[in-house]
């Protein structure tokens, strides 16, 4: 059975494609332009994630301390939101560690819980969100490179339609409706 969904050297084709490049057979120990399409890939998916998509999101998850009272963070931790602890204290993420702002410590006198998004490979992410990757990734690699105003607007377009499509995506896999959507509620108590 092949595989459908993009891969990391496919998504770098793709990139280059949109100069005029020829695709490559492999990422490492190719050309400069191939590499750099790489790189930007990677950058721009870092971007993307940390937005905060239900894929590479977790909830309550346990921050537990380690022998110094400090709270480490997984490596891959893009961003970590603590809710507020006694006294308007909110812990921070500095490198990868929580950090008390108010204490000015990154020790802690208990284990917290928190939500975290997570920077995940691109090949662990859904289809819709390596396509918008891709297409944006496609279209920054090409103003870096060219700087083409024809070419710009045609990605452009891409891009918005590759993102209202992970839009849509994350919101039907939320199952989020016009009921359970609590903007929509908010605004429509503040009416009433």
């Amino acid at each position: 059975m092949t595989n459908t969904l993009t891969a990391d050297l496919e998504a770098v084709n793709i990139i280059l494609s949109v100069v005029g490049e020829a695709p490559v057979n492999s990422i490492v120990g190719t050309t400069a332009d191939a590499s750099i399409a790489h790189n930007i890939l990677k950058e721009i998916s870092r971007e993307v994630q940390s937005k905060g998509w239900l894929c590479n999101t977790e909830y309550n998850v346990p921050l537990n301390r380690d022998n110094n009272n400090q709270i480490p963070l997984p490596t891959n931790t893009l961003r970590v939101q603590i809710p507020t602890i006694g006294a308007n204290r909110t812990p921070v993420q500095r490198g990868n560690r929580l950090y008390d702002t108010q204490n000015r410590t990154y020790e802690f006198s208990s284990d917290l819980k928190g939500t975290i998004v997570y920077y995940l490979s691109f090949t662990d992410l859904p289809e819709v969100l390596r396509r918008y990757i891709t297409i944006r990734a496609a279209r920054v690699f090409q103003d870096r490179m060219m700087g083409a105003e024809t070419t710009h607007a045609y990605t452009a377009v891409d891009e918005q339609q590759a993102f209202q499509l992970a839009l849509n995506a994350e919101a039907i896999t939320r199952g989020a409706t016009m009921l359970n959507n609590p903007e929509i509620a908010y605004w429509n108590r503040r009416t009433i």
